[in-house]
């Protein structure tokens, strides 16, 4: 659904760069904000945008963080607007998000917000579900490669990665086929694993 990208800043940090300095613990307090697209209010990010495509952007209070009165998002009227934001990776500086079902055909964004030029930059998005499905979790290595998680109804589910000139790759796919006794085993390793296993029939445990 339709959702924001927040930062928080905690009480008694450095103005201009609050990132850069830390003021006790986070439950000491502080205040969430929510990007904004500088000179638009509530701009859709959700549509279709060029590689590459880049905004100048700046932050607004969500004045009920806590969603008390309803969604936490409706508190901050000008903040731009993502789709299903979710996985999230610092790395040189940058940070890195999904949009998991955003862009032209629903099939995902890959953005990336520069907080010392507050910008932010459509680095990639898919519009073939044969080429990227729906990304989920991202990964970044120092150079520059990133690899895609995909969440959605792809079969098999897969990991693609994504170079610095925008060209995607195959990395690796999920053909796991767990059987009968497969669970015990892992949990016997890893305890706790089938309590919190999906399984779909019921004990089938087939993925």
């Amino acid at each position: 659904g339709a959702s924001g990208f927040y930062r928080y800043i905690q009480e008694g940090c450095a103005p201009g760069r609050p990132w850069r300095s830390r003021h006790g613990g986070i439950r000491d307090g502080g205040r969430l904000e929510a990007m904004v697209v500088d000179g638009i209010t509530r701009k859709d990010l959700t549509g279709g945008f060029a590689d590459g495509e880049t905004f100048s952007v700046s932050w607004t209070p969500v004045a009920d963080p806590e969603g008390q009165l309803g969604q936490a998002f409706d508190s901050a009227p000008e903040a731009a607007v993502f789709a299903r934001g979710e996985g999230c990776f610092f790395e040189s500086g940058l940070i890195y998000f999904i949009s998991t079902s955003g862009g032209s055909a629903s099939l995902g964004q890959v953005w990336v917000y520069d907080p010392e030029g507050e910008t932010l930059t459509m680095l990639y998005e898919s519009r073939s579900a044969a080429i990227l499905d729906m990304p989920d979790n991202i990964a970044v290595s120092s150079s520059g490669g990133i690899i895609l998680c995909e969440d959605g109804g792809a079969d098999p589910q897969r990991m693609i990665g994504l170079a610095q000139d925008g060209t995607t790759f195959e990395f690796a796919q999920n053909l796991i086929d767990l059987r009968p006794g497969d669970i015990d085993l892992i949990d016997a390793v890893f305890p706790g694993t089938k309590a919190n296993f999906w399984d779909d029939p019921v004990g089938g445990y087939s993925g």
